[in-house]
């Protein structure tokens, strides 16, 4: 059984966001642009790269039916589709936040601690005795 608290993930890309957009002052290419044009694009899409990361940890953790791990594959891009559509991201800049959502939960994941371990550690950090977990 896994620590799974998706709250630490939802706020590390928060944080990979703001940094990328306040880092990045992107403007879109006409070449990319969606219709009707957006006077200022931003780069990434929060909404995509939290879709991406969302669809992964659920494909990845919570849900094994394979119709279902599909469908929110979809979903993910549909989310990336819609924010094009309305004007708010032209197609590289979602292309490239679904992508920057994939890593982040592979960052995620490989940070991640087992429950059991996570115990572990806390009761070597504070001192005392383990109490078994009921799963």
């Amino acid at each position: 059984m896994y620590n799974t608290s998706p709250s630490v993930a939802l706020l590390l890309d928060y944080v990979l966001v703001r940094v990328v957009k306040a880092s990045v002052r992107y403007h879109g290419s006409e070449m990319f642009a969606s219709f009707p044009p957006h006077p200022r694009y931003s780069f990434p899409s929060g909404l995509a790269t939290r879709a991406a990361m969302c669809a992964c940890f659920l494909h990845a953790h919570l849900l094994l039916d394979p119709p279902v791990r599909a469908l929110l594959l979809v979903w993910a891009s549909l989310m990336g589709l819609s924010q094009v559509l309305l004007g708010q991201h032209n197609v590289s800049g979602v292309t490239l936040a679904l992508a920057m959502g994939y890593c982040q939960y592979c960052l995620v994941e490989r940070c991640w601690v087992p429950i059991d371990q996570l115990q572990d550690i806390m009761l070597t950090l504070l001192g005392g005795s383990r109490v078994p977990l009921d799963d």
